[in-house]
């Protein structure tokens, strides 16, 4: 089954074509789907395991990455969020995931506790008793990133061929 891939455009093209040329607006647009593709490619759907809960009833849960791995995914919404934008003003091309204010696990926002790792106050299900729960950093951008930066040249040549005058 083929990964749909949907692009949403937050930027004017005339307005960033008056500012940036074809060449480089390609080269940053290019460089941006790839990364998010690379990115959302590296995350799996997740796998559950049996466990016993405390009232002693079998239930199914969910077995996360191993730290240092991308994080599993079950629903797919940070791999739905993860956008690129290309700045003008800047010259450059963002990418990452989409951060929800009101998603926020103490001073973090998921993804960025899933990237980098921390500590956070979590709630317990159960017993609804708050207590500091470590996360293991489970990089995805980061990698991503190293990956798309290899295929680069390659994409700049194209451009480049594309472009000739």
């Amino acid at each position: 089954m083929k990964p749909k891939i949907r692009f949403k455009s937050i930027f004017k093209p005339a307005k960033l074509m008056k500012s940036l040329n074809a060449y480089q607006h390609h080269v940053l647009f290019y460089f941006g789907a790839l990364t998010r593709m690379i990115a959302r490619r590296s995350m799996r759907k997740g796998r559950t395991y049996k466990r016993i809960n405390s009232k002693g009833e079998v239930v199914q849960s969910p077995k996360p990455s191993k730290p240092g791995n991308p994080p599993r995914v079950w629903v797919g919404l940070i791999k739905d969020l993860l956008y690129f934008r290309i700045r003008e003003d800047q010259r450059d091309v963002i990418i990452g995931p989409e951060i929800y204010k009101k998603r926020k696990i103490g001073a973090f926002t998921i993804p960025l506790l899933h990237e980098v790792g921390g500590t956070a106050p979590i709630i317990h299900s159960y017993s609804k008793k708050r207590a500091m729960g470590k996360f293991p950093a489970r990089p995805y951008m980061v990698p991503a990133l190293g990956k798309a930066k290899l295929q680069l040249p390659r994409i700049m040549r194209q451009a480049r061929q594309k472009f000739k005058a």
